[in-house]
């Protein structure tokens, strides 16, 4: 997100091409993955970057295209998050796992191909899957979960942005008002 331009539909747009992998790395050290991914990948690639600071997240795995992230494990239900709202994904559920509840955290930095395994076998085990994306839910992340999970007597929620024009602001007031922010956990 941006103070002046947005684009709420561009990975879910992009999702729909064949063959192109739709990369949204969550942090810098994804971002510097990315592009080595990239570069090695054979076939058209996107790749969202998103506009607030946010520190480094993780210990740097080599980056895989068409591999997601466990960031937290547990029982109670999937979080699946993609892009730079997965700092905030993080927060929300340590703070909610405070009070007992297990939450499966998977970080996705690519929403095109979904990490199928990854994601079939989180639903599998706590049987509810949370998206969360700071773009709107038709097309993107949790279009793409949604597909992975079809075959599957798994229930879903999905957590984005409304299908509407959006008002404008900072990214961290933005976040805020979506309730995309730790705080609305």
């Amino acid at each position: 997100m941006g103070p002046t331009h947005y684009s709420l539909e561009d990975y879910a747009i992009i999702r729909m091409l064949p063959g192109v992998a739709v990369l949204s790395p969550q942090e810098p050290g994804e971002i510097r993955g990315a592009v080595s991914a990239m570069r090695a990948h054979d076939g058209p690639v996107y790749m969202r970057i998103g506009g607030p600071l946010i520190p480094n997240l993780f210990d740097q795995a080599p980056f895989v295209i068409g591999k997601g992230r466990r960031i937290r494990e547990g029982p109670a239900a999937t979080v699946v998050t993609t892009g730079t709202v997965t700092a905030e994904a993080i927060q929300a559920v340590d703070q909610i796992t405070q009070d007992g509840a297990g939450l499966d955290l998977i970080g996705m930095p690519i929403v095109e191909p979904a990490d199928a395994e990854l994601i079939a076998s989180s639903a599998a085990r706590t049987g509810l899957v949370i998206t969360v994306e700071e773009r709107f839910i038709r097309g993107g992340l949790s279009a793409a979960i949604a597909e992975v999970l079809a075959p599957f007597a798994v229930r879903q929620v999905a957590i984005g942005l409304p299908y509407q024009h959006i008002v404008t602001g900072t990214d961290s007031g933005l976040l805020r008002h979506y309730r995309l922010d730790a705080a609305a956990s």
